[in-house]
């Protein structure tokens, strides 16, 4: 359910007039392949929580709407983040320019929330004197509360979002960082640390199809119009076959796109596919 930007503001000046203590997080940014301004707003309380953000995008789409085009509006569940904001509103006004118009270009529209919600907690924690590690912690959704439905669209299944940023943290040594900063201010040099917990959608359904031939060689042929940049397709593709079809000794030829498909299957490059395919 999303609040509205007067809902999360008069809620904020009740709690402020209550004496419950309220800071007000603000960032304007740019950011996007296109001119895109950015005004968004986290609400948290005295101890650090959150209670509500709210995000005004412009997006500049060129000079028509192409159609099936959501980078910017497909992925702004991403905003929500891993976090336990209760209420959301975010405001998306697309605008025509004379450029042309905008296509996804790898992530599509999921980069930049990513960053607009990261940078607000970065910020928030500034102003309220917290470790921005330990102000992630006191709001990221634990996996006692899966599945967790977010104040901006998603609903997620599963996740252990805490564990994850303690395995950063152990790996980034956060704990012997201010010895190490602390010998680079001796070399002359600046060193800093920086984190986010972004987090995306991943194998959105799309109309694809696959053909499969047998040969009298024992040599199976399997044809599909997921293109591969670099994501294993054809390893996680050969093993799939193998597995369903009971192979003991697979040989498996992959090709893409197919010659003949009567799928008609539509190519892709995504590595959700991977996630997709396998369920």
């Amino acid at each position: 359910m999303l609040a509205r930007d007067e809902d999360i503001l008069k809620a904020a000046e009740d709690w402020r007039r209550e004496g419950r203590g309220v800071a007000l997080a603000t960032v304007v940014e740019t950011w996007g392949s296109a001119p895109r301004p950015v005004g968004s707003n986290l609400v948290i309380d005295k101890d650090g929580n959150f209670l509500g953000f709210r995000a005004k995008i412009i997006a500049a789409i060129g000079a028509y709407l192409q159609v099936g085009m959501p980078a910017f509006t497909g992925n702004l569940g991403t905003l929500a983040g891993v976090y336990r904001t209760p209420a959301s509103h975010v405001d998306v006004t697309a605008v025509f320019t004379h450029t042309q118009p905008v296509r996804p270009y790898r992530g599509n529209g999921r980069p930049e929330a990513g960053y607009i919600i990261e940078r607000m907690v970065d910020l928030a924690a500034d102003q309220l004197g917290i470790d921005p590690a330990e102000l992630r912690r006191r709001n990221t959704i634990p996996s006692s509360a899966m599945p967790y439905k977010t104040s901006v669209t998603f609903t997620y299944d599963c996740g252990e979002f805490e564990k994850n940023l303690d395995m950063a943290l152990d790996a980034a040594d956060k704990r012997g960082f201010e010895a190490r900063r602390a010998q680079s201010r001796k070399n002359g040099k600046l060193r800093g640390l920086g984190f986010s917990n972004t987090i995306e959608r991943s194998a959105a359904a799309g109309l694809e199809g696959a053909e499969i031939r047998f040969d009298r060689s024992g040599t199976v042929t399997l044809f599909t119009g997921s293109v591969s940049q670099g994501q294993g397709h054809e390893t996680t593709f050969a093993q799939l076959v193998s597995q369903r079809l009971f192979m003991r000794q697979p040989i498996v030829d992959i090709h893409k796109p197919p010659p003949v498909n009567p799928a008609k299957p539509k190519p892709r490059c995504s590595p959700d596919q991977l996630a997709f395919v396998y369920g």
